[in-house]
């Protein structure tokens, strides 16, 4: 069983780094060694569907995500308070409790280190997401709105490095929160 991090490593694309602000950049924890553990490692990007700016993260090793609507830049400096606010409804909507998974954090880390595969499920994630909110025409004014797409984009089967076949994020994530004897159903 593997120990529950009290780190969350966020790392973001290029483009998103710009959004950010450096008001985050100093006040992240950069930490002696790397986050080893990919399951406390998000990745992040941005997208734009009529010129408002969504925010979507995905997880390094089970690949759940979420989305954050109409982000603006002048409430950067609560980013992580937001980041943390969004992650917690993503878990509450898969009757997670998200206190056992980052009840604890007390730091983060802003990270250098890429992983490929996050990073091209990211893109996909971003093309479906743009794609799905033009067509259904959201305006992810309501809550429901953007748990309907937080729903989507875990129930998308997708390929892992270490398994056979197609997985659904939010399966895999629980078989993570398993092995490392965090699971709690509610």
């Amino acid at each position: 069983m593997q120990e529950k991090s009290d780190i969350v490593s966020l790392y973001f694309s290029k483009k998103l780094k710009g959004m950010i602000g450096t008001e985050f950049f100093d006040m992240a924890t950069v930490p002696e060694d790397n986050i080893t553990d990919e399951f406390y490692r998000w990745y992040g990007d941005i997208f734009y569907v009529n010129r408002k700016k969504y925010l979507i993260f995905s997880n390094g090793l089970t690949k759940f995500s979420f989305v954050i609507p109409d982000f603006r830049v002048e409430k950067k400096s609560s980013f992580f308070r937001k980041f943390c606010h969004y992650l917690t409804e993503a878990l509450k909507h898969h009757n997670h409790d998200p206190e056992i998974y980052s009840g604890s954090w007390e730091f983060f880390s802003h990270d250098t280190v890429v992983n490929r595969s996050a990073m091209a499920h990211l893109s996909q994630l971003k093309d479906m997401c743009e794609h799905v909110i033009k067509i259904e025409h959201y305006l992810i004014e309501k809550k429901e709105e953007l748990e309907y797409l937080n729903h989507y984009v875990n129930n998308w089967i997708t390929t892992y490095k270490d398994k056979k076949g197609y997985h659904k994020p939010k399966e895999v994530f629980v078989e993570e929160l398993e092995k490392r004897g965090l699971l709690v159903e509610k």
